[in-house]
């Protein structure tokens, strides 16, 4: 499986954008279950890819490093995973404006 980050039409690339402005070890971690999503797609799915309830074709990737929860959200796609968007989760629920902003970029795939 290939993975490949969302672009956006200005050609910004926004999931390497978030990934550039975290913690590096932070960033490492995720930037490892990509490389485990390339080898294993949706057989990884459990502790660190978690597919989101409301939005069928919407996973999460989780990784937590000193405290602070990272997410990237995820879709898969002719054999593609897409990174959509990250953000730094700060509260037990899954705000609803980042998964708006997943899926509206889901949608332009």
């Amino acid at each position: 499986m290939e993975v490949h980050f969302w672009v956006n039409d200005n050609g910004k690339v926004p999931v390497a954008e978030f990934l550039d402005g975290i913690p590096a070890k932070a960033s490492s971690k995720l930037v490892k279950i990509f490389e485990w999503i390339e080898l294993r797609g949706l057989l990884l799915e459990g502790s660190f890819l978690r597919k989101m309830v409301g939005f069928h074709k919407l996973w999460e990737v989780r990784v937590q490093f000193d405290g602070v929860r990272y997410r990237v959200f995820v879709t898969f796609k002719d054999n593609i995973c897409w990174l959509l968007h990250g953000f730094v989760k700060k509260s037990a629920k899954t705000p609803r404006k980042e998964l708006l902003i997943a899926e509206k970029r889901r949608k332009r795939i």
